[in-house]
């Protein structure tokens, strides 16, 4: 491992030749590319895969049987066992073993493929999460709403005694006042605060609380799918851990009231955290500039004038 090592530091870091390497070690040139490919030796490769006589022909077949069952109960299904009963009868000479095998690596590729997210400028999640804090000696659970912006790492948390409508609706505005502005799309959990019933797999009717919200605001909504919040990806309440949250009670005052809570507050780190490439292109209301500064405020859209 340690003379590999070394080759790849030279050619790749130092930038040796490769002619100078195969001068020195007298090693072929495929042995060379294939340690500069390799951080570490790939060990024995198989050039193709070992034919199997007996189930190749089979293949489809069971790729076959395996599809048709996607369209029936689950108790219905086939096992591996029952598809290699049938393709005994269908002329199939080999073992149980290699059809369960067989059975086992197309399941496994048709299973669920994820794909690594993008968070466009001018997106957020809102998500509420719970924490302990001690509040005049006394350990209390109490509720925070977070807003993120995913592609700028700038977040919003506000603590409060519940989760409910008002507490919904107050951190959202006072979210939108803190960043200066109103995200383009907002991606949520299936909140029964701002879901009363879900009608497909995207198709949501929403509550009589959360519709006024986004009229006025007039923000585009996305929900992930159910027991699907990975959707969202970073972000969220993970963005904020439960040991960090200063306590809004800690120093005896109580929650909710006028107690914000930025990502300063919250980790110590800069809200604007810069994970986009572009400078930022507007100004923070409200002569907040310095806390905001970079990309934290990409794209969004101004605040509605209040009647």
């Amino acid at each position: 491992m340690e003379p590999w090592l070394d080759i790849r530091q030279r050619v790749l870091r130092e930038g040796v030749s490769k002619r100078q390497i195969l001068r020195e070690t007298g090693m072929h040139g495929t042995t060379l590319e294939k340690i500069l490919e390799h951080p570490s030796p790939p060990g024995y490769r198989r050039s193709k895969r070992p034919e199997k006589p007996k189930i190749d022909p089979y293949v489809d077949r069971i790729r076959e049987i395996l599809a048709q069952d996607q369209h029936i109960d689950k108790k219905q299904r086939h096992t591996a066992k029952k598809i290699w009963e049938r393709l005994q009868q269908e002329g199939f000479t080999g073992g149980y073993t290699i059809v369960k095998d067989v059975v086992r690596e197309i399941r496994r590729a048709s299973k669920e493929v994820f794909m690594p997210l993008k968070h466009p400028p001018g997106e957020a999640q809102v998500d509420f999460g719970h924490a302990l804090v001690k509040m005049n000696g006394v350990l209390r659970k109490i509720r925070f709403f977070v807003m993120t912006l995913p592609y700028s790492d700038a977040f919003f948390v506000r603590a409060d005694e519940r989760e409910c409508t008002e507490t919904f609706w107050d951190g959202h505005v006072r979210a939108f006042a803190f960043f200066g502005g109103v995200p383009r799309r907002i991606t949520y959990d299936n909140s029964k605060i701002a879901i009363a019933k879900i009608i497909g797999p995207r198709r949501r009717e929403l509550t009589a609380g959360f519709l006024p919200l986004v009229s006025h605001y007039l923000f585009r909504y996305h929900f992930c799918l159910v027991a699907r919040a990975n959707e969202r990806g970073g972000g969220g309440t993970g963005a904020v851990h439960a040991a960090e949250l200063p306590g809004a009670g800690a120093s005896g005052a109580g929650l909710g009231g006028t107690e914000r809570l930025s990502a300063d507050d919250v980790s110590g780190r800069p809200a604007s955290a810069s994970s986009g490439p572009d400078p930022d292109q507007g100004t923070v209301a409200g002569g907040r500039t310095g806390l905001l500064s970079g990309p934290a405020l990409h794209t969004l859209r101004g605040l509605p004038d209040e009647a």
